[in-house]
């Protein structure tokens, strides 16, 4: 039913949340049913009670969420935090819009400071980015060196609009300020995807491993071990979510930027609950409960 309901919804918001909820629940139900065992058998273990809550709590949502798109209560429910484009590659298309003008409609009190602003956003992300741990030294430099020239491109503009502002026709001054700012926003386009892809080919590779050597040590029983791979665990986990929220934020793929989205706000979520999962383990490493809450 709730199926049928998905594909009878008109508002793409709507669709989406139910498909979400409907996936969380198929997903958490074999958590929900592992989980609720662990914390029967073994009450007196805080971790088991922190995974049974936290996985009930999801379902509960995911419930909720259901009846209220059923019942039409959708509208009022607040935007997806997923949607729409990367923040840094919409704000960049906005500026190269707004940049490009008619000579007599630039206003020194109105339109000089709002672009600055909006450039002065523009460089502060990328300057996020060039901050970020993950940034190589080399691409940290070019992309100062770059935000230094976007600046300097859009003064040496800002001040042709000022000298062409009483002349109806556009000067070879001014087309070739519009172009060289132009290239220069392109050329930081640029770097931050260098940067992305830096991040990611040195972020993605054996994701796996951290994950592995935690329940490697919980199964034999060494909670003291859990405890230093936990900590492990848990920055790769943080590296991996950075990561791809750098990816996102320099994406105009909406539906791509949503999935990656989603999919680091469940890396997020998880993360505690699968260190949890690994301090009961370690704690009743021959339980077969305990076993099999792991393995979900």
């Amino acid at each position: 039913q709730a199926a049928k309901r998905q594909q009878e919804l008109k508002d793409p918001q709507l669709r989406d949340d139910l498909a979400a909820a409907r996936a969380v629940l198929k997903k958490h139900s074999t958590m929900l049913l592992t989980a609720s065992k662990v914390y029967i058998r073994h009450p007196e273990l805080a971790a088991a009670k922190a995974n049974r809550d936290y996985v009930f709590k999801q379902v509960c949502e995911a419930v909720n969420t259901i009846s209220d798109v059923a019942q039409g209560k959708g509208p009022g429910l607040p935007q997806n935090p997923y949607d729409g484009p990367g923040e840094l590659a919409a704000a960049l298309d906005d500026f190269d819009e707004r940049m490009v003008m008619d000579p007599l409609a630039y206003n020194e009190v109105r339109t000089r400071p709002s672009l600055e602003e909006r450039l002065e956003s523009i460089i502060s992300g990328a300057a996020l980015m060039a901050d970020s741990s993950c940034t190589r030294d080399e691409r940290r430099e070019r992309i100062v060196a770059e935000c230094n020239a976007v600046r300097q491109a859009l003064q040496d503009l800002l001040s042709e609009y000022m000298a062409n502002m009483s002349v109806k026709d556009t000067s070879e001054g001014l087309e070739r300020a519009i172009d060289h700012m132009c290239r220069k926003t392109r050329d930081l386009r640029r770097q931050l995807r260098k940067a992305v892809v830096d991040h990611v080919s040195d972020s993605f590779l054996e994701t796996s491993v951290p994950l592995l050597v935690l329940i490697e040590a919980a199964r034999a029983g060494n909670e003291k071990e859990v405890e230093e791979y936990a900590l492990v665990f848990t920055e790769h986990a943080n590296k991996l979510v950075e990561v791809a929220n750098l990816a996102c934020s320099m994406s105009n793929n909406e539906d791509g930027v949503k999935m990656v989205r989603y999919a680091a706000g469940q890396i997020d979520a998880l993360c505690p609950q699968v260190i949890n999962a690994a301090r009961i383990l370690a704690a009743r490493p021959r339980v077969k409960v305990v076993q099999e809450n792991m393995d979900v």
